[in-house]
């Protein structure tokens, strides 16, 4: 069953998010410099709080919050009352975290294509993120899941029949995933292609070689002469 009304003419986009279209670490640096200088939330507490949620579950602002508030000794919902404003001030201004090639990336795939966005984390937490950036507006669907290996799943369901897809995303273990997915699916293999991007200030770089992949430093590089590594 199809999750989606399919148009085998279009090409079908599975795109990430986090560090491949949006800049997450600069704006998590943002986010703990506010709690620092406006809260005075010690840098090393903020560190290990952030590390102690992320080993039990996926990372959500107010989640992290609390767990601060607990370490610091804090009334509960203090720090929650009193920082909300400015995350939220915050997450007014996401769209200043894009790549600088990524909003022109998704311009360019939306007016011709299919373009769905997959995403790994807290539900709550990058929907918010995403649609404080204004990305909807060049995703025919979005999609958030809570583990990686669901980006294969997601895969497997939207790779339909003679399908050309097109993977884009930073991850190279999911990838690897979403790869063995599509080909495992009945999309139109020879014209699908699995593409890992490799960026400087994302979560993995350098990126080892991936006999599955092609890989490319910017995401102009995508309509450009394949590169593998």
């Amino acid at each position: 069953m199809d999750l989606i009304p399919a148009n085998n003419k279009k090409t079908l986009w599975i795109v990430d998010f986090d560090y491949m279209l949006f800049d997450l670490y600069r704006f998590m640096d943002e986010f703990k410099a506010m709690l620092v200088e406006e809260f005075g939330v010690p840098g090393k507490t903020y560190d290990e709080t952030k590390a102690r949620l992320q080993r039990r579950t996926l990372y959500h602002f107010e989640e992290h919050l609390r767990v601060m508030e607990k370490a610091l000794g804090l009334p509960p919902k203090l720090m929650v009352r009193k920082a909300m404003p400015r995350i939220n001030a915050l997450f007014s201004r996401a769209d200043r975290y894009f790549f600088r090639d990524a909003i022109p990336f998704m311009r360019q795939i939306a007016k011709r294509d299919e373009v769905i966005l997959l995403s790994y984390g807290h539900a709550a937490h990058q929907r918010r993120k995403v649609r404080a950036s204004g990305l909807e507006a060049y995703c025919d669907r979005i999609i958030f899941t809570p583990t990686k290996k669901g980006k294969a799943q997601w895969v497997k369901k939207l790779a339909t029949r003679g399908r050309r897809v097109m993977i884009v995303n930073d991850d190279p273990g999911e990838t690897r995933m979403m790869a063995a997915a599509l080909r495992k699916s009945s999309a139109d293999l020879s014209a699908s292609r699995v593409i890992l991007v490799e960026r400087p200030e994302g979560k993995y770089f350098p990126i080892p070689p991936h006999k599955d992949c092609e890989v490319v430093r910017r995401l102009g590089d995508i309509f450009k002469k394949r590169r593998t590594p």
